[in-house]
């Protein structure tokens, strides 16, 4: 066209994951506003503690940043998920089950040591109150 040349109106091709290696931006980060964006043999992963995980297992990932935000008058990058090679799909997710099922045991013997405290606690105040009341009875049969 007239006004602008054919090599601006090509649709933009995403690069491809190399060797398993995410391509980053500048940041360290991949800018992912659809899914249009994502590298070509690359996985998005939005669950929680996966970037922990990856880097546990020693697999490259980067973040994806999906909207900005304007705080504070500044625009902030939103972060959502991973994004990691897609050969190694199948290994982050086992690591991410194991991860879960790890979380939910801690949580449960948090609670389990909380409801052992509460009934020490209770256990306590019914040793003092029953101490109490039998100080209360031996004072008052003195006075009479």
């Amino acid at each position: 066209t007239e006004l602008f040349g054919e090599w601006q109106c090509d649709s933009w091709i995403p690069p491809l994951v190399v060797d398993g290696k995410v391509p980053k931006n500048e940041y360290g980060r991949w800018d992912l506003p659809n899914y249009k964006h994502l590298p070509r043999g690359a996985s998005h992963i939005t669950e929680q503690g996966a970037a922990k995980a990856a880097q546990s297992l020693g697999i490259d990932f980067t973040r994806a940043v999906v909207r900005w935000e304007i705080k504070q008058g500044r625009s902030v990058p939103v972060e959502g998920g991973i994004l990691i090679a897609s050969e190694h799909m199948s290994v982050m997710k086992d690591a991410l089950a194991e991860q879960h099922d790890l979380e939910a045991e801690k949580k449960h013997e948090k609670r389990y040591k909380q409801v052992l405290n509460l009934w020490k606690r209770l256990g306590q105040h019914l040793m003092t109150r029953s101490m109490i009341d039998n100080m209360s009875k031996g004072v008052y049969q003195e006075k009479k």
